[in-house]
């Protein structure tokens, strides 16, 4: 009867396309699971793969000087698998297959970024952004503030990081690099209280791979942001 029960629960939270924080504990405790248990193989797999490149870093570092198509190659096969995980999001297994594949392109592309940094700064960056990243999701998680609003100044931010950080590419300064950097770090940290609100608030519980990603690129750029901000301290 207690099984019949809860299937019964999981059928009406999809009926009525619940988002995961009205949907039925059970099922919001299972999203929960699965969306945390990918992101951590996702994390994992980057740190792995920066790990296993780091060694060769001067022939990384030569084969982008001979090879500039390469970087620019990954990134497009990132942006072209986003867009195919967006129209399979509700098809398993392809979503997750798509959703590795993403992760390790991903994970590629931040390798080839940490292997120009000092292996001390590294794990000091990994130290902040998971201290950062475990603070920030315990107290979005817990607190009863609507972060919703937060939305337009965070895509207007996020614009004018793109187009100063376009505009230090011609200047060179080092000192709008660390403000860019500094501000960068701002920008995802507060993007990931929002998306981790966002997901709580309006994802159904279907879409734990969408959430895994919209959390694995905050930190991810939260991390590479912090890390910027070490290498410009440091060489100061």
């Amino acid at each position: 009867m207690a099984y019949a029960e809860l299937g019964h629960k999981f059928e009406k939270d999809f009926e009525y396309s619940n988002n995961v924080q009205q949907a039925d504990v059970y099922i919001r405790m299972g999203f929960l699971r699965k969306l945390y248990s990918i992101l951590a193989v996702q994390l994992v797999m980057t740190v792995a793969t920066g790990t296993i490149m780091f060694p060769f870093r001067s022939e990384i570092s030569i084969f982008i000087l001979k090879n500039s198509f390469a970087p620019i190659c990954l990134v497009l096969a990132s942006f072209a698998l986003l867009i195919a995980m967006y129209a399979k999001r509700y098809e398993s297994p392809v979503n997750l297959i798509l959703l590795f594949s993403f992760t390790i392109v991903e994970s590629l592309i931040v390798g080839t970024v940490v292997v120009h940094f000092d292996s001390s700064l590294l794990l000091q960056a990994l130290v902040i952004t998971s201290a950062i990243v475990c603070g920030l999701t315990a107290y979005t998680m817990q607190s009863k503030r609507d972060f919703s609003s937060w939305g337009g100044l965070l895509g207007s931010l996020l614009l004018a990081l793109i187009v100063g950080g376009l505009t230090n590419l011609f200047f060179g300064s080092p000192a709008l690099h660390l403000v860019l950097s500094i501000g960068g770090a701002a920008v995802f940290a507060c993007l990931l209280v929002y998306d981790t609100h966002l997901i709580m608030q309006r994802f159904s519980a279907e879409e734990y791979i969408a959430a895994a990603i919209t959390l694995y690129l905050d930190i991810i750029n939260l991390f590479l942001y912090i890390l910027r901000i070490l290498q410009a301290t440091d060489s100061q």
